[in-house]
């Protein structure tokens, strides 16, 4: 709304915030937990994690371009939800045994 957005659109854009923050979260968690114990951290990470923070963006954009064109919208929205899904579920095994990793 604050950028001229239409109204119609803040509550999927709220819920597509929600469900792709925890995507982005759980997903620089797992790219942090890789850096730990490397001298290079921070491009690792920028290898690994970048191209990771892709699909998120564009299903949401995508779900969200699609509902403001009158278009069906669940197919990007479930996508979004499926992988923000798949990154809290995996992502706290692979941030473990990353870091387990970079222990021993």
């Amino acid at each position: 709304i604050a950028l001229g957005g239409p109204v119609a659109l803040a509550p999927l854009i709220l819920a597509g915030a929600l469900v792709g923050g925890l995507a982005f979260a759980f997903t620089g968690g797992i790219g942090a937990a890789l850096s730990l114990g490397a001298r290079r951290g921070g491009l690792l990470t920028a290898v690994i994690v970048l191209p990771l923070f892709v699909p998120p963006v564009i299903f949401g954009g995508g779900a969200l371009d699609a509902f403001a064109s009158g278009l069906p919208w669940r197919a990007g929205f479930t996508l979004l939800s499926a992988y923000a899904a798949a990154a809290v579920a995996l992502g706290p095994v692979a941030m473990a045994a990353a870091c387990r990793n970079a222990l021993s």
